[in-house]
């Protein structure tokens, strides 16, 4: 597909390098491989650009990435997403944390961004900094930017397109594999992170620590607390007595809390939005497919080779 593309549109590249793996190993392993082609070529660039197979850059996107490196302090920048297809819980979740990483830019840095629009300087990473057993490469180069002291944020005015796969279980298993490189990075990074606080703003430190609550222990202390609401229904049970047969006010609160939990994942599962109910589907399904991500990890698959959403890879003129 690229080779016959290339042959019509020979014209639009002073110069290129078309990168074949000899085997299919992910994302990551395929962003070692160009950068160790940059690295190897008589001149190096200063900025490097990565977008996806399956993302469409709004007019302006790369123009505007651009732009801040006019500044030093900079070291990486995003573009903003426009999703389509998604269902309203994936939809919610995804506006929920774009605002976060636009706030968190706007006060300091982000250490997340979106692979399919990102520039960074090509100085502050090299091919062994990545990890390539996992996925989530462009929160790697972000946590590593933003190791080196340098401002890692998401431009709102750069916008590029993806499509979400139609399919419900399509978006969970996207949502989970995400999740899982997500936690291995927040893990990997930590350590390179918290010991810079030097170099790295107390704002962005406690940015980087929100989040690393959010994706590798809040899954963790999610599923204790089903276990535990579970285990006040199941107690009495086994012990011949009513779960409702004596109830206080304590345990009213912890009920109505349930229910209201199990009301807006229902109500995510059948995509319908209420106010209320619906930010609180969109957190309970991240919830949920970090908790997945969680059980991978544990039980030791890797996330850096996945079966492809192809519906997603649409054509266009």
């Amino acid at each position: 597909i690229c080779n016959n593309w290339l042959d019509n549109n020979s014209n639009i590249y002073d110069d290129f390098s078309l990168i074949k793996m000899p085997k299919r190993l992910g994302k990551t392993a395929a962003v070692v491989l160009a950068l160790e082609k940059i690295y190897q070529s008589e001149s190096i660039p200063d900025l490097v650009f990565m977008t996806d197979a399956d993302a469409i850059l709004e007019p302006g996107c790369l123009g505007s990435l651009l732009s801040w490196f006019s500044d030093d302090e900079y070291g990486a920048v995003g573009a903003t997403t426009i999703r389509r297809n998604a269902l309203e819980s994936e939809k919610l979740h995804r506006d929920m944390f774009s605002m976060l990483r636009e706030y968190e830019s706007n006060v300091g840095s982000t250490s997340m961004l979106e692979g399919s629009g990102l520039v960074w300087r090509s100085h502050l990473i090299s091919p062994s900094d990545l990890f390539p057993d996992s996925n989530a490469d462009d929160a790697q180069i972000a946590s590593i930017v933003l190791s080196k002291g340098k401002r890692v944020i998401q431009d709102p005015d750069a916008k590029f397109t993806d499509f979400a796969p139609t399919n419900p279980s399509e978006q969970f298993r996207q949502k989970k594999r995400r999740g899982q490189g997500l936690i291995v990075n927040f893990l990997r990074s930590r350590r390179s992170i918290l010991s810079n606080k030097g170099k790295i703003s107390r704002t962005t430190i406690r940015n980087f620590k929100m989040n690393y609550y959010f994706h590798v222990i809040a899954p963790l202390t999610s599923l204790g607390f089903v276990i535990t609401g579970i285990a006040r229904y199941v107690q009495p049970l086994y012990q011949g007595n009513s779960p409702l047969s004596s109830v206080n006010g304590l345990e009213l609160s912890l009920i109505g809390i349930e229910l209201t939990l199990l009301s807006s994942i229902i109500l995510a599962k059948l995509n319908l939005r209420i106010p209320f109910f619906s930010q609180l589907s969109g957190l309970a399904s991240g919830m949920q497919a970090l908790l997945s991500a969680w059980f991978r990890i544990l039980s030791g698959k890797k996330s850096n080779i996945w079966d492809q959403h192809l519906e997603t890879r649409i054509e266009r003129d």
